[in-house]
Order: structure tokens, then C-alpha cells, then sequence
């Protein structure tokens, strides 16, 4: 009896050494195909901004549509902003589960990592997605001049989870 228990045991070491090498040899080349996927071609290295990108975090597929500047303006605030960035989100819920996804989630941060306060639009975004849902939508910014902007997005656990960087921003129509 004992004998098989310690022939369990072994076993099962020996199992989960295997499994760890396993994982061992797989973690350069997943490294590899994120170091590919960020690292920019030659080409790509003159287009510094990630608008287009689509990062997968966790489930919850995001992609920057959209970064520009925007004349519109809500009519609560008094004290107008100069300038207000909108970047066009499109989220896909690929999890088991419904999530709650919108602008409150994405911080921007100028070149100083100073946070860029949010400006209260009514088409900001916002919503539950179920699973296999999407969502499409706006966020918007107040500017400051501390340019480039990095975006990032945070879970519910306010941990940051994707990023994008962002540069030379047009006028959106």
C-alpha cells in the first residue's frame, strides 16, 4: 500500500515537472509573437500611434478606432475647454460572462503622465455587454498641451490591462 502511494506521489511530481518544462519551452515563443505584434516594421516605426489597434484583455476584445480633436462642446459646463479629444472605442464581450465596459474605464495621460480629466459628453459610452455583444462609442477628454497621449484601459479590479499611445491628432469632422 504504501508503495503505491509513494508510486502516486512520484508520478505526480514527475507529471507536473513535465507540465512546468512544458510551459517553460511554450514562454519564449509566446514571448516572441508579443514582441512581434508591438514591435513596429520598419514602416510602421514612422506611424507611432496605435489608433486601429485592437488589444485583447482578458476576453474583452478593444480596439482605438478613432483619435482626433472635436469642436463639439456639451452646454452643462461653464468654463469650456480649448481643446477635447474624442477617441472612438469598439468593444467585443468574447467571456462567459456579461461585463460592464465604458469611457470610466479608459484614463489618458499626456506626455508628463499627468491624467487627462474626462469631459461629460452625452454620447460618451457605457453600457453592460453581454456575452458575444459589442459595443461602439465615444470618450472624450479635456487637452492640455503635454503632448503625446498614452490611453489606457482599466478593469473593474483598477488594474491596467491595454494601453495605446496616441500622436498627432487631427480635427475630426
Amino acid at each position: 500500500m504504501k508503495h503505491s502511494w509513494m508510486h502516486k506521489v512520484v508520478m505526480g511530481i514527475a507529471v507536473l515537472g513535465i507540465l512546468q518544462g512544458c510551459q517553460a519551452a511554450k514562454a519564449p515563443e509566446s514571448e516572441k509573437k508579443d514582441t512581434s505584434q508591438t514591435t513596429p516594421s520598419s514602416e510602421q516605426k514612422k506611424v507611432t500611434s496605435d489608433v486601429g489597434a485592437t488589444r485583447d484583455v482578458d476576453g474583452v476584445v478593444i480596439t482605438l478606432q478613432e483619435a482626433g480633436y472635436t469642436k463639439q462642446r456639451n452646454t452643462v459646463d461653464q468654463d469650456q475647454p480649448k481643446q477635447v479629444v474624442r477617441l472612438q472605442f469598439h468593444i467585443k464581450n468574447t467571456t462567459a460572462e456579461e461585463i460592464g465596459v465604458g469611457s470610466g474605464n479608459f484614463i489618458v495621460y499626456d506626455a508628463e503622465n499627468q491624467p487627462l480629466d474626462v469631459y461629460g459628453f452625452d454620447d460618451s459610452f457605457g453600457d453592460v455587454i453581454h456575452t458575444g455583444n459589442e459595443l461602439t462609442g465615444p470618450a472624450y477628454f479635456k487637452v492640455n498641451e503635454n503632448k503625446p497621449y498614452k490611453v489606457v484601459y482599466m478593469d473593474m479590479d483598477e488594474k491596467i490591462k491595454g494601453e495605446w499611445k496616441i500622436e498627432n491628432l487631427k480635427e475630426l469632422p
